[in-house]
């Protein structure tokens, strides 16, 4: 059996999602560095993974209507 292609979507990250995300990482880094790597980097392939499995992520509100 062939490999079905699937559409790859783009993952949109806010200003505020960036700089929330960029917070998180600094408020764990000061007492566990290793860790907040390790989260940045579980969130950064959780992201990268919804451009082929974006059905199974939410739309947020405040974009349900542009796409």
């Amino acid at each position: 059996m062939g490999k079905v292609a699937k559409e790859q979507r783009e993952v949109i990250w806010t200003t505020s999602a960036r700089n929330e995300l960029d917070d998180i990482v600094t408020y764990i880094a000061k007492d566990a560095p290793l860790a907040a790597l390790a989260f940045l980097e579980e969130v950064l392939n959780t992201a990268v993974s919804l451009t082929t499995l974006s059905e199974r992520g939410r739309i947020v509100s405040e974009y349900q209507n542009r796409y």
